[in-house]
């Protein structure tokens, strides 16, 4: 209790940036290069794809993706940006 709620990244809709707290985060992002994971813990991107930012640190975001294949982690900052949903329906 007092913690934070445990939630199954499977159970999530693919295509929604939503939260279950009143924080900051979630928020849109746009990978602007690619990125290669390195590790377990990090997420490939390519150039083009749609994150949800569930959290932000260390020069990372943890982030869910929403275009292509569903999965979630880290992503340097340096490889993404900001986006509105309005700039995310723009891409192809």
């Amino acid at each position: 209790m007092g913690g934070r709620t445990q939630v199954q990244t499977a159970s999530l809709p693919t295509t929604k940036c939503f939260s279950l707290s009143s924080s900051p985060f979630p928020q849109l992002f746009l990978a602007l290069y690619d990125f290669t994971a390195r590790c377990g813990g990090e997420l490939s991107v390519r150039r083009g794809d749609r994150l949800c930012a569930l959290e932000e640190g260390g020069g990372y975001i943890f982030a869910r993706r929403l275009s292509g294949q569903p999965s979630a982690g880290l992503v340097p900052i340096t490889h993404v940006a900001k986006a509105s949903p309005e700039t995310l329906s723009d891409q192809p």
